[in-house]
């Protein structure tokens, strides 16, 4: 919003800014307390995200539900699980600037489709969203596209621009990162 960023207190701009890797780390804890990273959201508002990203069925597929333990790092689930997981960890703490790596690259495609409607309900039209993707799918999110291959843009447009060139995301060559601005 024009200010400076060295001027802001970075506890505040941390608060702003989500982050999910694409090597995604969970912790030793209960399901719920991986969610919940960070603490300070409400039941309700956590079981809500839980169900828009699936982690609810991850619940209910064990006796103690969100009180489930996990070992370091996420043993015993499954890529897309932990994957599941960290994207609900990212969108309780509600931030402005979205950056997200590969974040349906462990999902099916069944579940990448529930986790794109959740995130174009989640995220505000104010907000920043970047997404790093080999998945053409998620350009539906995105206001504008970036094509690169071995570190160079090779194109630039909107989702219909880039992606609606008649070849199939096979055939798309590098990798995309799809951004939505305000």
């Amino acid at each position: 919003d024009g200010a400076d960023l060295w001027e802001l207190n970075s506890q505040v701009v941390r608060q702003q800014i989500g982050y999910l890797p694409q090597d995604v780390q969970l912790f030793k804890g209960t399901l719920r307390s991986n969610v919940l990273l960070s603490g300070g959201i409400g039941d309700k508002r956590m079981l809500q995200i839980c169900a828009a990203f699936g982690v609810d069925r991850i619940a209910a597929d064990n006796p103690r539900g969100l009180e489930q333990e996990i070992s370091e790092g996420g043993q015993g689930l499954s890529g897309g699980q932990r994957q599941l997981v960290a994207l609900a960890r990212v969108f309780m703490n509600r931030p402005r600037v979205w950056l997200l790596d590969e974040p349906t690259a462990s999902l099916d495609n069944e579940t990448e489709t529930r986790v794109r409607d959740a995130i174009a309900e989640c995220v505000a039209p104010s907000d920043l969203l970047i997404i790093s993707t080999h998945r053409p799918r998620l350009a539906s999110l995105a206001t504008r596209v970036l094509v690169m291959q071995r570190g160079q843009v090779v194109a630039d447009g909107t989702p219909d621009q880039i992606l609606g060139t008649g070849r199939s995301s096979e055939t798309q060559a590098g990798r995309s990162a799809a951004a939505r601005t305000p």
